[in-house]
């Protein structure tokens, strides 16, 4: 490849970051669990040419991510190879299913309550029809003018509800990054429910371990309380929360 080339690529990837960060998204999208009292969902989508098409195949997600948040069944495991200079992930064989009824009863008792289209990404809050938003729900904010929350780093301690934190790194199109930070918040949510834990000693070499994690559960009930994206590493994050 060429130096101007890569120049060019170069510039590219600054300016579509720059850009990025300069996206504005309604409150109601990074503090999902202040409106209608966290019940609510987001269904995302890659922007298309007509958007009209985009917000429906939004609101179609929405319903499959509502029978997601609803009753998820995870089972498999992931393993870690433990050595004396850190402890390396080794790969996962996780499968998640979800109860197709809830996709039906999402279409019944969900209505649009708000879109939004930043960049790649459409977005439509879906909730119940009660259900109104306010004028300060909607006021937009760029990713740089949304402080850090404390739940990043130390999730929320809580006798009646299990939190999980979800990360994602930067992939270019933003549907794709909220998608498997959510992913990745929900096989949290399930460890911290329950997991079995196999430890393999390995006898040939001294300091190290194989360590196998394997969980089946059901998780019901699950609410989306917030995002974040730091602006610099542009790491995507999400805060999922269920009652004990």
């Amino acid at each position: 490849m060429s130096r101007r080339c890569c120049l060019a690529l170069g510039i590219l990837a600054v300016l579509h970051t720059g850009m990025a960060r300069e996206a504005q998204f309604p409150r109601w999208f990074f503090e999902q669990g202040r409106v209608c009292k966290g019940k609510t969902v987001v269904g995302y989508t890659r922007s298309s040419y007509f958007a009209d098409s985009s917000a429906t195949y939004a609101i179609e997600d929405g319903y499959s991510v509502y029978a997601r948040q609803k009753k998820l069944h995870i089972s498999g495991g992931q393993a870690f190879w433990s050595t004396e200079i850190g402890t390396f992930w080794m790969g996962s064989n996780f499968v998640e299913q979800i109860d197709s009824a809830y996709i039906a009863i999402g279409r019944q008792q969900l209505v649009p309550l708000d879109t939004c289209q930043v960049g790649h990404l459409t977005c439509v809050l879906l909730g119940m029809p009660g259900c109104a938003l306010s004028a300060n729900d909607r006021v937009l904010y760029t990713v740089t003018q949304v402080e850090k929350p404390e739940w990043i780093e130390k999730p929320p301690q809580d006798s009646s509800f299990f939190y999980a934190v979800g990360a994602s790194p930067f992939f270019y199109y933003e549907a794709s990054c909220w998608r498997n930070a959510e992913e990745m918040a929900f096989r949290d949510l399930a460890r911290s429910k329950r997991v079995h834990i196999m430890a393999m000693q390995k006898q040939d070499v001294q300091g190290q371990e194989i360590r196998d994690e394997q969980l089946e559960i059901t998780l019901q009930d699950v609410d989306l309380i917030s995002r974040y994206i730091e602006p610099l590493t542009r790491i995507h994050y999400v805060l999922l929360r269920m009652r004990k």
